[in-house]
């Protein structure tokens, strides 16, 4: 692959990364916030939920811009 499509897939990938951590974190605020009179037990379980796939996607996305920075360098050692 060329260097500049890397960069582009690159730094994609890493945005893509930190909007899912800043989803994570938000899913943190909210569960730190929740009303104890509510139905707190459902809520949580869904956060679960919902923190589990947002973390295997984190972590798929990592790998992914490991991947592409591996790559670069590799690149430019070979010039």
């Amino acid at each position: 692959m060329m260097r500049r499509t890397i960069k582009r897939r690159l730094v994609k990938a890493k945005i893509a990364l930190h909007q899912t951590i800043q989803k994570i974190l938000d899913i943190n605020r909210k569960r730190k916030k929740l009303p104890y009179y509510e139905d707190v037990e459902t809520k949580d379980a869904d956060l679960n939920v919902e923190l589990k796939v947002l973390n295997k996607i984190a972590e798929q996305q990592a790998l992914m811009v490991k991947k592409y920075q591996k790559s670069l360098t590799e690149m430019e050692e070979s010039n």
